[in-house]
């Protein structure tokens, strides 16, 4: 049989509980072994209760405290070690740049062509727009460029006239003039008679 066991406060589990007259003996038995079974579950309750006590949460939330407030102070000694790195990597870059000689030497192995140098390579490049091994050469020899600075401002030069659609007329296979007409469409060749 099912038992219904009441919640009892302690003050009411020291007190007996109401025989019931009408069955005799063996429920005066019965009662008194409900009686038992409501203390030791009342005390079983009290004792062991689900609820976690205040000391336990005390101890838990200090401890939860302790391991937040060690791992805010790891990443904050990692990010000031890194930001101190970077700010002395920065005071060394400017100590260094300070200490550099600056006496008409150049630092950087660019320079920037002259307006002799520029006039040179636009007469090159107006004579003959594909230009040979030998005439970058000769541009080399004449001027303090390097090989590859010499090849790279013909290149340009020369995607720059194909782009702005000036590049060289050529004779087609009819014996006309045909000009390459970027502007409409590149893969068309525009014939004048």
């Amino acid at each position: 049989p099912k038992m219904n066991t009441p919640d009892l406060t302690e003050a009411q589990a020291d007190e007996p509980l109401p025989q019931l007259m009408s069955e005799g003996e063996d429920s005066a038995v019965f009662l008194s072994q409900s009686e038992e079974i409501t203390k030791e579950l009342n005390n079983a309750f009290r004792r062991n209760s689900y609820k976690m006590q205040p000391s336990a949460r005390k101890r838990e939330k200090k401890i939860e405290d302790k391991t937040i407030n060690n791992t805010q102070a790891v990443f904050k000694q990692v990010s000031r070690k890194k930001s101190q790195a970077a700010a002395q990597a920065k005071r060394e870059f400017k100590i260094a740049a300070h200490e550099t000689p600056k006496n008409g030497e150049e630092t950087s192995s660019r320079r920037r062509k002259t307006a002799d140098e520029v006039t040179l390579l636009e007469k090159c490049f107006d004579k003959d727009k594909e230009w040979s091994r030998e005439t970058v050469e000769f541009l080399k020899s004449n001027t303090q460029l390097s090989y590859n600075q010499i090849y790279k401002w013909g290149w340009d030069q020369k995607k720059k006239s194909e782009r702005s659609g000036t590049a060289i007329p050529t004779i087609d296979e009819f014996g006309g003039y045909c000009k390459f007409d970027t502007a409409a469409n590149p893969l068309i060749n525009v014939v004048d008679v």
